[in-house]
């Protein structure tokens, strides 16, 4: 059965929801992957400590958007989130993770600067 390329959530609960996405995960992911045009996958850090609001968060985002699929992979060294959807509603995927990573570079890129600066006074 195919699922409509559909979201229910209206503007206002649209962009609210997305807010907590970039709240939660901005700061944890390590990278962004994408593994297939249908598939991404958030590497978050391995002390991240927010895996049950991101789970809650996941099952908010499929009931307001049905063609959204996420598995969580937990592993000795991170965790994964992957967002996967049907091969006609990739470019959703596509814009919803533009959406959520938008602070993710710029969090990345001041990690590594204070890395450099910490690893300097050494």
């Amino acid at each position: 059965m195919s699922v409509p390329v559909a979201c229910t959530l209206d503007g206002a609960s649209a962009r609210a929801q997305l807010s907590d996405w970039r709240v939660l995960v901005t700061d944890d992911v390590e990278r962004c992957v994408r593994v297939a045009p249908t598939r991404t996958q958030l590497v978050l850090r391995s002390d991240f400590d927010g895996l049950s609001a991101l789970a809650l968060l996941t099952q908010l985002e499929t009931r307001g958007c049905a063609i959204f699929r996420f598995t969580f992979e937990v592993t000795a060294t991170n965790i994964v989130l992957a967002v996967e959807v049907p091969a006609e509603a990739s470019p959703v995927r596509q814009s919803f993770i533009d959406e959520i990573t938008v602070g993710i570079e710029q969090s990345l890129a001041t990690q590594r600067c204070q890395l450099d600066v910490e690893g300097c006074r050494a």
